[in-house]
């Protein structure tokens, strides 16, 4: 398997997961390593 196609299938991963948490009607936040947000759903920013 070659670099790109490893690239590929991540950056599929992740738009399909960063759609799951889109989607979902429960707050949902991300962070990082360090406790940085870095991604937040709707229900999130409603609720918080």
């Amino acid at each position: 398997m070659l670099l790109e196609d490893l690239c590929r299938l991540m950056e599929t991963g992740h738009v399909q997961a960063q759609g799951i948490v889109d989607t979902m009607t429960q707050p949902v936040v991300v962070l990082d390593q360090r406790f940085c947000v870095t991604t937040a759903n709707n229900a999130f920013i409603k609720a918080f």
